[in-house]
């Protein structure tokens, strides 16, 4: 990082109270920010050198915040903060050949660029032309005249970051306009990339969060500043797959898998580590399912976007949120043609089980803590008899509501056996090897196991159960897609028949519908519209599934916002 002396800005900090340090905090790197360019006379002028550290990334999280909690900071902080958040003037500025970008530049000093300006402008086309043309996300609002022109502008300045896109004007109340600060050397051993490639990756991760600011929300809710990251990080292998910086933060994932998902803690690797995660979805499904989650995000938790935008898949975020913790054993040195999964797989750092485990039979039990929206590898091995078995149990927590506060994650605690014996009511994995856990019936709906047992795979241990109760319940069409209605699990038929009355009795909607049987809980879903395609009323319905001769019934309620 490129560090900066806490005495340096001693003579700026009042003395706060101990509730205003996360403050004090963001004042100070706000400051260090600007604080290499030379723009500002009343800041040291920091330097780099090749062995300076970078402070992070990106600087987007930092600047948001600041600009969010600006009126709480003093009036001196205020004032000194005031000036940096309008436009640098830089001596020199050119547009790129496809005339969407303008470049604003130093010939020299301080900011001088370090690396080919044409090549630069041509990565900035190529990634408008991915991220906009290609995929259709919207184009950032125009700032009008900002910067000269109504081109999108990006100043190339001396940052203690890769870069960092900056929210100026509000447009929607959801949406700002912004332009991009991008480092102008990328010097420093903490940059795990150098010169143009990092120029690359650069302005293909933040002019997506361009387009996130611009096209749906400018201000992140909770911790969901994650999937901000996560998407941008992802972006870089999307447009320039031959660059891949977003190998440098993945570690972190990869050692602390049990961790909730939607983790964000400032100034760490926290959602530039899960770029992988959108890798996987887009080789699954495509592209689409990356956008339709950001077009659920204006008005839904990222989580609850992702489960979403997996439904419109004929999927769900448990199902694949588990293939995913398979996909991440088989990394490094265990990629094969075999199991290929990642393609990039084999640069990719191993997985850290939560537990290893020696096994003794005829069981062994073990008392598990689990985050929701986690995935927990369990290791066992089995050396008894002449064996040499190595049985990974990947054991997902898909509690999508109790990740919301990723500072403060739901817990479920349980125990987790192996058996040599099932003395019934244990899962069988093999003829040698038997699964059991105290799970309820009320939690172990958000749970989902796979087992790998010697770099084999197996298929998810699914239990079938009977769902008893539509799901979500009540179900608010503007935020879900589609309600899940339970039917019998008393025959195997591939179809069930959906009829919806209203509380009087009267039709609304019937189908012969497919039974999603993948999942552990058999249903069939319905979007809220009539027979005629409209959207049904707020209110109570009556619904009833025949499955064969199974006839289940209840009621759903309904909610429009």
């Amino acid at each position: 990082m490129k560090i900066l002396k806490l005495s340096l800005f001693l003579l700026w900090l009042p003395l706060l109270s101990a509730a205003a340090q996360n403050l004090d905090s963001l004042y100070n790197s706000f400051l260090e920010m600007h604080s290499y360019s030379g723009k500002f006379k009343n800041l040291p002028q920091l330097k780099k050198t090749a062995d300076s550290d970078a402070s992070n990334k990106c600087g987007f999280s930092l600047v948001s915040d600041v600009k969010n909690y600006f009126d709480q900071f003093t009036p001196e902080q205020q004032k000194i903060m005031q000036p940096m958040f309008s436009r640098l003037i830089l001596t020199n500025s050119m547009v790129t050949p496809g005339g969407y970008f303008k470049i604003h530049y130093d010939s020299s000093g301080v900011n001088k660029p370090g690396y080919d300006l044409n090549l630069l402008a041509a990565a900035l086309d190529s990634t408008y032309n991915f991220e906009i043309t290609k995929l259709g996300y919207p184009v950032p609002p125009s700032d009008g005249i900002e910067g000269g022109d109504d081109k999108y502008d990006i100043y190339i300045i001396n940052i203690p970051y890769y870069g960092a896109t900056i929210p100026e004007t509000s447009v929607t109340g959801l949406t700002s306009t912004s332009y991009i600060h991008i480092d102008n050397d990328f010097i420093g051993r903490s940059f795990a990339t150098h010169g143009i490639e990092a120029a690359r990756a650069t302005v293909a991760h933040e002019f997506h969060h361009a387009i996130q600011i611009g096209g749906y929300r400018d201000s992140p809710q909770g911790s969901d500043r994650f999937y901000y990251e996560l998407t941008a990080t992802a972006f870089e292998e999307f447009v320039f797959d031959e660059v891949n910086d977003y190998y440098a933060y993945m570690h972190t994932y990869f050692s602390n898998p049990a961790r909730t998902f939607g983790r964000f803690d400032p100034g760490t690797n926290d959602g530039y580590d899960l770029a992988i995660w959108n890798i996987f979805l887009q080789k699954k499904y495509g592209f689409n399912v990356l956008k339709r989650t950001w077009d659920f995000m204006v008005d839904q938790r990222a989580l609850r976007a992702i489960e979403n935008a997996l439904v419109e898949e004929g999927t769900s975020f448990k199902r694949e949120f588990n293939e995913f913790g398979e996909w991440m054993h088989f990394t490094g040195p265990r990629k094969s043609i075999t199991f290929p999964y990642f393609e990039e797989g084999e640069n990719y750092p191993l997985i850290k089980p939560l537990l290893k485990v020696l096994y003794l039979p005829p069981s062994d039990a073990n008392n598990i803590s689990s985050f929701a929206m986690s995935n927990n590898y369990i290791q066992y091995v089995d050396e008894t008899q002449g064996r040499s078995d190595t049985l990974i149990a990947v054991v997902t927590n898909a509690d999508i509501t109790g990740g919301y506060d990723a500072d403060d994650p739901a817990i479920t605690s349980f125990t987790f056996e192996l058996s040599s014996v099932n003395s019934g009511g244990e899962i069988k994995v093999t003829d040698n090897y038997f699964f059991n856990t105290s799970l309820t019936s009320s939690n172990s709906r958000l749970f989902l196991q796979k087992n790998i047992l010697n770099n084999i795979p197996n298929e998810p241990i699914l239990v079938v159960r009977q769902l008893d109760y539509p799901y979500p319940q009540p179900y608010v069409t503007t935020q879900y897609p589609r309600v899940n209605i339970p039917v019998s699990i008393n025959n195997n038929s591939p179809e069930a028949e959906l009829v919806i009355f209203s509380v009087s009795m009267n039709l609304i909607y019937s189908a012969k519908l497919n039974v999603d049987s993948i999942s552990d809980e058999p249903k069939v879903t319905w979007d809220g519209k009539d027979n005629y395609g409209d959207a049904v009323s707020a209110g109570i319905y009556v619904y009833v599934t025949k499955r064969e001769s199974e006839i289940m019934k209840g009621k759903i309620a309904v909610f429009n916002d």
